[in-house]
């Protein structure tokens, strides 16, 4: 342990000083009750439009969050994670990437199944959607890119092209270019497919009505 340790710490520096940072912010949270009462305001869980939730579903799609989340830590952090290959379900969580996408799908249908589809409904749904994901995907693009100017110099800069791209998520679209996978977080191509279920849904919900 010790040795992966150091080895993080030479070899990664942004990422094991961030991470002492967030676990040490985690421990005075966790230890000091005025902290714990605060952070819990901020991150409490926003209650669905529907204003009804299926507690059991929420709970399955937390594992399978946790399960990706596994994943790519085995994925990334090479050569450490060769200590973890006798963990199959670890190195299957693109398993876990399907589950939580149809579970996400049918809850996200289930909020918007019994609205009119009138102006006033697809604004509030679109502006929902666009709250829940555009916000912290733009600073996660900023901090992405600034952390690869300052680590890996050229590499961050993608072309006036690639920023647009990203920025606007223009990748949505289907242009080859936009296709690829954004170098400042990769995983981020995800997303990209949860926007077009966004764009899709309102329209099946309204051919299956009929």
């Amino acid at each position: 342990m010790a040795s992966q340790i150091t080895f993080v710490q030479h070899n990664l520096p942004f990422l094991f000083y961030s991470a002492a940072v967030f676990y040490a912010i985690l421990i005075l949270t966790c230890s000091i009750p005025a902290l714990r009462k605060c952070f819990k305001t901020i991150f409490a869980v926003a209650e669905p439009s529907t204003h009804s939730t299926l507690a059991h579903l929420d709970t399955f799609r937390g594992l399978a969050a946790l399960w990706v989340f596994s994943y790519h830590t085995w994925y990334f952090f090479d050569p450490m994670h060769h200590g973890l290959n006798r963990y199959v379900l670890v190195r299957h969580g693109p398993i876990a990437v399907t589950f939580f996408a149809v579970l996400s799908g049918f809850l996200v249908y289930r909020s918007i199944r019994n609205k009119p589809m009138d102006g006033n409904s697809l604004r509030d749904y679109a502006l929902r959607r666009f709250l829940r994901i555009y916000p912290l995907y733009l600073a996660s693009l900023i901090i992405g890119v600034s952390v690869l100017v300052l680590t890996e110099g050229g590499r961050g800069d993608l072309g006036l092209r690639g920023y647009a791209a990203d920025v606007f998520m223009l990748r949505v679209f289907g242009d080859p270019f936009f296709l690829k996978p954004p170098p400042w977080n990769p995983p981020a191509w995800s997303l990209f497919c949860e926007v077009i279920f966004y764009l899709l849904l309102p329209f099946f919900v309204a051919v299956a009505r009929r």
